[in-house]
């Protein structure tokens, strides 16, 4: 069986084993590693990070960040090349996943010609790209699938139609039986507007906590502007998490957001 347990569903904090080494990939904030904080903050492993994101804020014994790598996958691609490791095809395809989840299947700002050097790589290896792509895109479940036309049908466009605001509350994820996993995405769904210069959604966790994606177009930083509330990411592609009521946090991210595009 090589499928992986997921920490809350198919294995609990409690149960995880003492091992030599962590290793954290894609992230090195605190905020996105809440749930496993606590077995961090215990365990005597040395902690290693492998990530290309700018912003790191959590103790690790090692950290390779390279902020210039387009995807952490490619970072990993060529540490496992240098040891020989990277010919089977399931690594072929978890690399291509990897890549191509990172820079929207080779759709955002970040993807560079390095991106499809590895890609290609990966196919010769054996990825099936096609294969992969429907079963990540185009696979949705009847409860995502109305989960989106509940963000859909929210949609609020300010600025002239420059800002596309998607909102999805508690009842929503009641009414249509989908959880916070189905929404991975939905904001890209926004960016289909051709005035649009940046999406948001506002997806309510709790009744006292919302977490925000953000989409841009040109040369609009969602991540400089993510970074003003404690989140952060990439140039065109971030993600902030408040606490407050659902109404209260899009006021004041509104606000700021408006000012900012106002003179941008």
């Amino acid at each position: 069986d090589h499928t992986l347990p997921v920490l809350g569903k198919d294995i609990r904090i409690d149960d995880l084993p003492q091992v030599d080494v962590v290793i954290i990939v894609d992230t090195a904030a605190s905020e996105q590693l809440k749930p496993i904080l606590p077995y961090l903050r215990k365990t005597e492993a040395k902690i290693v990070i492998i990530d290309h994101h700018a912003h790191h804020d959590l103790q690790s014994d090692i950290i390779w960040s390279d902020p210039s790598s387009s995807a952490t996958g490619i970072m990993i691609a060529k540490l496992l090349e240098s040891i020989g490791w990277c010919d089977e095809k399931t690594i072929a395809e978890n690399i291509l996943i990897a890549i191509g989840t990172d820079t929207g299947w080779f759709s955002y700002g970040n993807t560079d010609s390095e991106c499809f050097e590895w890609a290609g790589k990966m196919v010769k290896r054996g990825a099936e790209s096609r294969r992969l792509y429907e079963n990540l895109f185009l696979s949705d479940s009847p409860e995502r699938y109305r989960l989106l036309a509940c963000a859909l049908s929210s949609t609020e466009l300010l600025m002239e139609n420059r800002i596309i605001v998607l909102t999805l509350t508690l009842e929503d994820f009641r009414n249509t039986g989908a959880s916070e996993s189905h929404t991975e995405n939905i904001v890209d769904s926004a960016c289909r507007l051709e005035s649009m210069a940046v999406a948001i959604l506002f997806v309510e966790q709790t009744e006292n906590r919302v977490r925000v994606s953000l989409r841009s177009r040109g040369d609009f930083d969602v991540n400089i502007f993510a970074q003003k509330f404690g989140g952060g990411g990439h140039k065109q592609a971030a993600g902030i998490k408040l606490s407050g009521l659902i109404d209260d946090v899009k006021s004041e991210i509104l606000h700021k957001l408006e000012a900012e595009i106002c003179n941008f």
